[in-house]
């Protein structure tokens, strides 16, 4: 097939680029053709304050947009245009570029952007879903959602409202990542789209099993008294939170609620806005490490040898990566009740989703935890989240979608 990956950048690296390039990467892998059109919204910063102004009168519809991907549709003779963001400089031009030249078009939703302006379902610290129950983005405006912005908010649900009325959603497909953000966008589109054209397809994480097993622990060398005396190459057990430092990944109350008669360590991998107020909260605590930013290969490690992962988040998420790293390392997951988190870690260990207090992590903390559930965890990995599974699913999808 010859595949037009569509991509607008934001100006700080996130996830979504990540899943970009490594599905760029997984398709040419399997001998596809793959295009690419993408745009970094850190050009605005070098537009002048008329130029900006004009640039957001027109984030619905780029006719400069349009017209390079009637180009590319062309002249590489596209089979299907996939996109993963269009926000703030693709704008929806490129959906009615390629369903004018009769190409089957499909976004990845990596967030809930078509029905909340800031695209997460949360604000001021607790889940909202006010546009939703409106039908509209006009709480999202009112609210200032995007950027904390009035003008900003406006013009997100211009391009909204603009391209609802058009019926362009009605006519393209979705990849959602989990079952929950497929029941959220049907709940949250209604009309404007068609439940029969909506997919799921998790994001996938390369397996890195073996090389990690074959690691020594790093959690002995940082914190020597979790070395096991009577095994000088074992560990004490432990339990891992990696993440961003903010509220909203329920780091805080995970901090206040962790028993303190437990005799697990909780060990902490992240940083954010929140990292100054753990550490004093946890100063005087024997059980609670808080290790600062970590590389990616150290919270691997560090992940492959915990007795679990907890994922404390307090909002839906989009999905949870970090679950899907911890069941390719065989390591069971610890969740709160709430959104993606919730269902990712209910399909495979319904017995550790849970509400983040103390009397309920205490039942649940115990030495066995990954001898129990480590196998269930990695054959979940190896059926839904390696780069191998991954991609017979989305060609599968292609294929539905284009007849190809």
């Amino acid at each position: 097939m010859n595949i037009l990956l569509v991509h607008n950048y934001y100006k700080v690296a996130g996830g979504e680029d990540t899943v970009f390039e490594s599905e760029k990467s997984m398709l040419q892998k399997h001998g596809h053709k793959v295009f690419t059109y993408t745009k970094n919204n850190k050009e605005l910063d070098e537009l002048g304050p008329c130029k900006k102004l004009i640039t957001g009168a027109f984030a619905d519809f780029s006719k400069k947009v349009y017209s390079e991907i009637t180009s590319l549709i062309e002249k590489e003779h596209i089979d299907i245009v996939h996109v993963h963001n269009t926000l703030t400089l693709i704008t929806p031009a490129v959906y009615y570029a390629a369903v004018d030249k009769n190409i089957p078009v499909v976004q990845t939703m990596h967030n809930f952007r078509l029905f909340c302006i800031n695209a997460l379902l949360y604000r001021n610290d607790h889940v909202c879903e006010d546009c939703i129950a409106s039908e509209t983005p006009a709480p999202g405006v009112k609210n200032r959602c995007y950027h904390d912005s009035m003008l900003q908010s406006a013009i997100c649900a211009r391009i909204l409202n603009r391209n609802r009325k058009k019926g362009i959603y009605h006519k393209i497909s979705y990849i959602c990542l989990t079952e929950f953000n497929k029941a959220k966008l049907i709940d949250g589109m209604k009309d404007n789209i068609d439940p029969e054209k909506i997919y799921i397809k998790p994001n996938f994480v390369p397996d890195r099993y073996k090389e990690i097993k074959s690691e020594p622990a790093l959690a002995g060398k940082l914190i020597p008294e979790l070395k096991d005396s009577d095994d000088p190459l074992g560990l004490k057990p432990y339990y891992l939170y990696a993440g961003r430092l903010d509220r909203s990944k329920g780091i805080l109350d995970l901090v206040k609620e962790w028993p303190e008669d437990s005799q697990y360590p909780l060990l902490i991998c992240g940083d954010g806005p929140l990292k100054d107020e753990l550490e004093g909260l946890t100063a005087t605590s024997s059980n609670i490490l808080i290790l600062g930013h970590r590389s990616h290969e150290e919270v691997l490690n560090l992940m492959f040898h915990a007795e679990s992962l907890i994922f404390p988040s307090r909002w839906y998420e989009t999905f949870g990566m970090v679950i899907a790293e911890a069941y390719m390392c065989g390591t069971p997951v610890i969740s709160g009740n709430i959104g993606n988190g919730a269902d990712l870690v209910r399909s495979v260990t319904p017995e550790l989703v849970t509400e983040i207090k103390k009397e309920h992590l205490l039942s649940l903390l115990t030495d066995t935890l990954k001898a129990k559930y480590s196998k269930q965890c990695r054959k979940h990995y190896i059926d839904n989240f390696t780069e191998e599974r991954n991609y017979n699913i989305l060609t599968s999808i292609y294929s539905s979608i284009s007849g190809y």
